[in-house]
């Protein structure tokens, strides 16, 4: 049993390293979902998004759900992104224990624009006429510490977005491991994030 327990993080690990390298495609020139690719919280931003194997509590719903065993009691996180263009972007979190050692989160992000003038090649400064773009995130997280050192998590997200008369709904999927080394605080995290089909309007 034992030396089951000791194979399983490096199983994971060598799983999600063949699933990152075949799903992790960067689409150059996209404009949809712009919205999971915000970073969310201070902290994050701050350490460049450098946050996989350091995040806990709240915040892990962001960057990594098998960081969400570090959860000690419940916490809320709530943020407000004022970006160009008049778009901002408010997001709210929320991580609990969840049994012996598991632990649960909550998560929404609402981005939205001001109202924008429809410009035609005909009427270049607006036909009287005016839009606005949205996206909306509501997503639900699980982890659960399978060893002492080594926990397993994930979210499963609700996207909608919207572009004046077009919108697309559809699911997303997180997954994340974090692993606590022998050396010193070590710790080793990874995650794969925005699973899914494609976005069609």
């Amino acid at each position: 049993m034992k030396n089951r327990i000791a194979i399983l993080p490096v199983l994971t690990v060598l799983a999600t390293l063949i699933a990152s390298s075949t799903f992790a495609l960067e689409k150059i020139g996209t404009t949809s979902m712009q919205i999971l690719k915000t970073s969310m919280g201070v902290r994050g931003i701050a350490m460049g998004n450098a946050m996989v194997a350091t995040v806990e509590g709240a915040e892990a719903a962001w960057w990594n759900p098998g960081a969400l065993v570090k959860t000690k009691k419940n916490q809320v996180e709530i943020a407000q992104i004022n970006m160009p263009a008049d778009i901002q972007v408010n997001s709210l979190s929320y991580s609990r224990p969840w049994g012996q050692d598991g632990a649960f989160s909550a998560h929404l992000v609402n981005l939205f624009t001001d109202d924008m003038k429809v410009r035609t090649y005909e009427m270049p400064d607006g036909n009287g006429e005016n839009f606005n773009a949205s996206d909306f995130v509501l997503g639900v997280g699980y982890a659960q510490r399978l060893t002492d050192k080594f926990s397993l998590g994930g979210n499963v997200r609700f996207l909608h977005s919207a572009l004046e008369e077009a919108n697309y709904s559809g699911l997303s999927v997180d997954l994340g491991t974090l692993y606590q080394t022998n050396l010193r605080s070590m710790r080793l995290g990874m995650a794969i994030q925005n699973l899914g089909p494609d976005v069609k309007y």
